[in-house]
């Protein structure tokens, strides 16, 4: 997607408009109606020698008097004129147009510089990215189109790993991770270019779990392949703070005093298909404090409430915000003893368990970890009062767990 940058008139005189000078490539942003600071994201278009408009967007254009613009779209016809516009990035005057619809709905579009179909396509190259693709876990979104309608194709190395279109199957656990490579070849017109990226494919974790923090005096993970982790204050990227230990569930469990948490490893998980158990005893009940809580960013999170909002009657639930999902567990948890906890998440698909009996199911949970660097934490989040109380025996899974699984996990009694 592509932010367009400002525009400001002028201050010319207008002068009549050439047919030829407004035939090429736009960047095209529809506002509607909208009146916000929300930046709308542009597409690319062409104004065609026939009055046709293709690429992202299809339609018909014609220029009505020696400025005037009508632009049809979708079946709305759109009055307004096209102008030569001076853009600060290029440094030099390009032309626009600028329209409304009957209804008062306003589209946009600016030039854009000629350019040889060899140059798009290494602009293409240039800017195509995968993101990280060092330990993937979960299918890879392949673009299939760039700038300017440029052309995407994909080949691997190994389809059985990954597919050309990106789908991932991960190795047997003991197979080792797979390195596949995948190729991008890029086409406009009669161009193209080639850009190739290393994607290390991650074996199979034995029984799914992929880290277990049982809090015996330290905050290690007793798999080896999460990190530990560390404490911080009363919000997630705080400093400060101090866990102690104390009597748990099994063993010794973390005590957080009300003004501290810890931070998990980042990438603790990565994809739409994972669950989490642990065991807490909370000191108090506080609206909004989380026990464990994750992120992709401050706009996009789940937490695990002891006390959720008034909207689920301030039951024990996961809540996810800002694509805001209530998950409530139609109970609530008790102050001064041990509760089971646990939720799994199956591509969309959320259970909610207490004490290894399910709570609560649905569908159309976000999809949150869509990359490998999430943000993890206990006890503390960006705005809420901390958690006060004990937490034992956290176990992170890349699969959904069996409602016997869970249950099987709230066998252990103090």
């Amino acid at each position: 997607m592509r932010e367009v940058a400002p525009y400001r008139y002028a201050g010319e005189t207008i002068d009549k408009v050439k047919r030829e000078d407004i035939i090429g490539d736009y960047q095209y942003i529809n506002h509607g109606k909208d009146i916000s600071a929300n930046i709308k994201q542009s597409v690319y278009i062409q104004l065609k020698k026939d009055n046709t408009i293709s690429g992202e967007i299809s339609g018909t254009w014609k220029k009505t008097g020696h400025n005037s613009a009508e632009l049809t779209v979708d079946g709305i016809q759109y009055d307004g004129v096209f102008l030569r516009q001076w853009n600060p990035t290029s440094a030099s005057y390009v032309m626009t147009f600028s329209a409304l619809s009957k209804k008062g709905a306003a589209i946009w579009g600016s030039k854009l510089q000629d350019k040889p179909d060899a140059e798009i396509a290494a602009d293409v190259q240039n800017d195509l990215s995968l993101g990280d693709t060092s330990s993937v876990t979960n299918n890879l979104i392949l673009p299939n189109e760039g700038t300017r309608q440029a052309d995407i194709t994909w080949h691997s190395s190994d389809a059985g790993i990954v597919s050309d279109s990106g789908v991932v199957n991960r190795p047997i656990p003991g197979a080792g991770n797979a390195a596949v490579t995948l190729t991008a070849t890029i086409t406009k017109g009669e161009a193209t270019a080639v850009k190739k990226f290393t994607v290390v494919v991650k074996e199979q974790s034995i029984d799914g779990l992929t880290a277990h923090y049982g809090f015996d005096n330290d905050l290690t993970d007793r798999t080896g392949s999460a990190g530990a982790g560390t404490v911080t204050g009363g919000k997630i990227d705080e400093s400060g703070g101090a866990i102690t230990y104390a009597k748990g569930i099994s063993g010794n469990a973390a005590a957080f005093d009300g003004t501290s948490g810890v931070r998990l490893p980042n990438g603790l998980i990565s994809g739409n298909t994972y669950s989490v158990s642990l065991w807490v005893n909370p000191e108090q009940l506080t609206d909004y404090t989380t026990t464990f809580f994750g992120a992709r960013d401050s706009g996009s999170w789940v937490s695990f409430l002891p006390r959720g909002h008034e909207f689920v009657n301030n039951d024990t639930m996961v809540w996810s915000g800002t694509a805001w999902y209530d998950a409530g567990s139609g109970m609530k948890i008790n102050t001064g003893e041990w509760s089971h906890l646990a939720f799994t998440v199956n591509n969309g698909r959320i259970a909610v368990y207490i004490n290894g009996v399910q709570k609560f199911s649905g569908t159309g949970f976000p999809n949150l970890f869509t990359t490998t660097d999430g943000i993890f934490s206990l006890g503390v989040n960006w705005w809420d009062t901390p958690y006060k109380g004990l937490m034992d025996e956290l176990r992170i899974y890349e699969v959904a767990l069996t409602a016997e699984q869970v249950a099987n996990l709230a066998k252990i009694t103090p």
